[in-house]
């Protein structure tokens, strides 16, 4: 019996690697264009850094989708092949086949919980604080070292210069190194009525790059000996021209706070966040983390019944059940959640019982047959 157990667990384990790595590739690939189309200033360097990011980002939806068309592959072709039939004729109870599946959906639904408390939200948190401090002097020092003499990817902002010294090695830390940049011209623009207007202009001796004292998305260009030749007619021995990404908003600050955090939010009624998004916010990381399993039991029964054994007819009825049934219940449960309608426990858990539920009544009709 275990022999068997074992079989079927390892068939499991080699769908969801299949399907893992093809649903992983298709979001990869949708994040990248999000990230060139959001962040069109930063070059690909900086945008092939974001792809471990991307992928752990995506662990919340990669996992359960992937756990699903394992299940359905697995015991469609088990069924398709009559296996489940000849194990039923032998005096092998269909629970014993259930086993495996259920304990792969336990060590998933466990790994998911994990990833959802801390890996995912510190992901997210890279990806959408894109822009910080050093991705802007990495930038600049990529442009250097290509040997460029202008740096025209940051918005409304275009900085020619004739050369340029190394002041600062490289750390070992990461962080870039620093460059003096002579003769140098700084144009800023300003969008009006979609079209880019030249606000200020700046002829500059020198221009230093350090990071800004008041943000971690900005970074400060120090003028010295600058003329003002557009927007002003004044010459100063040292100016500083301030550049700032636009921060994220008060929502994904609190997604990227671990559940231990949230969990201290509620205990001790802090005011920093509101108690209803906090309570939200976990009931939705528990309730999508618990999904592995709860899709163990729906898919289980779903492949007994309709005896596929095609891989894709797997990952289809996985989009079917996923992405047009769970997943639309959970953002509606969510955002009934956030508007204060009902308690976020009664609005985060219904598609999870939903699944639950439905997956115990295929699986005691699979059973009487």
């Amino acid at each position: 019996m275990i022999i068997l157990q074992r079989y079927i667990f390892k068939e499991l384990v080699y769908n969801f690697l299949l399907a893992f790595v093809v649903i992983s590739a298709v979001i990869l690939l949708a994040g990248l264009f999000k990230v060139v189309y959001e962040y069109s200033w930063i070059n690909l360097t900086l945008v092939f850094s974001m792809i471990p990011y991307i992928m752990l980002g995506s662990l919340f939806l990669v996992i359960p989708t992937s756990v699903l068309v394992s299940v359905v592959a697995t015991y469609g072709r088990m069924s398709a092949d009559n296996e489940i039939v000849a194990l039923k004729s032998t005096g092998v109870h269909l629970f014993r086949i259930v086993v495996p599946g259920a304990l792969f959906g336990i060590f998933l639904s466990l790994l998911l919980l994990v990833a959802n408390d801390r890996y995912v939200p510190d992901a997210d948190k890279r990806i959408k604080t894109m822009g910080t401090q050093q991705d802007l002097m990495l930038l600049l020092d990529n442009e250097v070292k290509r040997g460029r003499t202008q740096l025209k990817d940051l918005p409304n902002l275009i900085i020619t210069w004739e050369s340029s010294v190394k002041k600062e090695q490289a750390s070992e830390d990461g962080a870039p190194a620093r460059w003096e940049f002579r003769n140098v011209r700084v144009r800023r623009y300003e969008k009006k009525a979609e079209k880019s207007v030249l606000k200020e202009e700046f002829v500059a001796e020198s221009m230093e790059v350090v990071p800004s004292k008041t943000s971690r998305k900005g970074i400060d260009f120090i003028l010295t000996n600058a003329d003002q030749v557009v927007g002003g007619s004044t010459h100063v021995a040292k100016t500083i021209i301030p550049f700032e990404l636009p921060s994220e908003g008060f929502d994904v600050r609190l997604d990227h706070r671990s559940l231990a955090s949230l969990m201290s939010f509620m205990r001790k009624r802090l005011k920093l966040y509101p108690n209803t998004r906090v309570c939200t916010e976990i009931h939705k990381r528990i309730a999508w983390s618990v999904s592995p399993l709860l899709f163990v039991f729906l898919g289980l029964p779903v492949a007994i019944m309709f005896r596929y054994r095609n891989r894709i007819v797997a990952f289809l009825i996985a989009i079917l059940i996923g992405i047009f049934v769970y997943w639309p219940v959970m953002m509606l449960g969510e955002t009934f959640a956030l508007e204060g309608k009902w308690h976020p426990a009664l609005c985060i858990w219904p598609g999870n019982v939903l699944l639950l539920l439905g997956g115990v009544w295929l699986l005691m009709r699979v059973a009487r047959r």
